[in-house]
């Protein structure tokens, strides 16, 4: 099955965990959620991950199999807006691309997974000005997250809690 393409005004979750140094989100700081969220992990070798809202509910986007116990928030981000920023960091543009994790696995396509491959560990630990570009997108990225902009924690989801949207258009 082909992936359908992300929209341009489709709305991306980004998973932001529920502790670390700094604190990943404090609602009495401006910006909420610290800019260490979109900067890529290093587990992030293809890309910066992203969930697409319209192929996964918010309390599965929340959830990762390999981490049951964790209760991770969202931050909400629209895809569009996301462009903007990388030619004021430098970049020529960000593209987006399905990949498979295990809830997608589990649950088949269509993928609600993707990643911004341009948004990686290796450029970032091998190359200072790729380095200094991801930090100023990621930055970029914090301050277009707001308070209302982040939602969870939420429980682990059941078998009752529906997977796909009810809306879902694929």
């Amino acid at each position: 099955m082909t992936m359908p393409d992300v929209h341009a005004d489709e709305l991306l979750y980004r998973q932001i965990g529920p502790r670390g140094n700094p604190i990943y989100f404090d609602p009495a700081r401006t910006p909420p959620v610290h800019q260490s969220r979109f900067l890529p992990a290093n587990n992030d070798t293809d890309g910066l991950s992203f969930i697409r809202s319209r192929l996964r509910t918010e309390i599965w986007s929340a959830f990762r199999l390999e981490n049951p116990e964790v209760r991770f928030r969202l931050a909400i981000v629209n895809s569009s807006r996301m462009q903007l920023l990388p030619s004021d960091s430098g970049f020529q543009g960000l593209s987006f691309r399905s990949t498979a994790d295990s809830l997608d696995a589990r649950f088949g396509a269509p993928w609600a997974h993707c990643v911004v491959p341009e948004i990686n560990r290796a450029s970032y630990d091998n190359d200072l000005e790729a380095k200094r570009r991801i930090k100023d997108w990621a930055m970029g990225m914090a301050n277009l997250v707001s308070n209302r902009d982040v939602i969870g924690p939420f429980q682990e989801p059941t078998d009752a809690d529906r997977y796909r949207p009810n809306d879902m258009q694929v």
